[in-house]
């Protein structure tokens, strides 16, 4: 019989958490159950609908937004209450840099585009909208019934 896609989500995201804390030896404590109870139907970060499917699950294909199963203190480890599910683009943009080197980059390019939008406002160029957003709006696909945040 096969696996319902909410089991097959759970056991991918809990055996790929575990695989990572070992590799890392990093404290692990996550269970099923725990996973489901942080299921959201959106990232906190971007406010965009999570692309909730299995096409390509452990074959790398992964849509920026498809769930990640994020560390919020990665020194922490994989345990109850450091863990949050945020897009793959906004787990990706995060994975490599600290808090400090995150503001750092937000403040420069805050910085930079008032000078160039500030430059450019005397001249007869149009200017694009801004992109303040990630821009990827997609229909949420939910499969797990009565899921949701809360």
């Amino acid at each position: 019989m096969a696996l319902s896609l909410e089991k097959q989500l759970m056991r991918n995201f809990l055996s790929n958490a575990k695989r990572r804390a070992k590799r890392k030896n990093l404290p692990f404590n996550l269970d099923k159950d725990y996973l489901k109870s942080i299921v959201q139907t959106h990232c906190p970060v971007f406010k965009t609908s999570f692309v909730w499917e299995c096409s390509g699950l452990g074959k790398g294909f992964t849509k920026p937004n498809s769930p990640s199963l994020d560390r919020i203190i990665p020194e922490l480890g994989y345990v109850k209450g450091n863990m949050v599910f945020i897009s793959h683009l906004a787990n990706k943009i995060k994975q490599d840099a600290t808090e400090k080197e995150l503001y750092a980059v937000a403040d420069w390019l805050h910085d930079k585009r008032k000078e160039v939008l500030n430059a450019f406002k005397d001249k007869s160029t149009s200017l694009p909208d801004s992109p303040d957003t990630p821009g990827r709006k997609t229909a949420a696909r939910w499969p797990f019934p009565g899921a949701g945040p809360g």
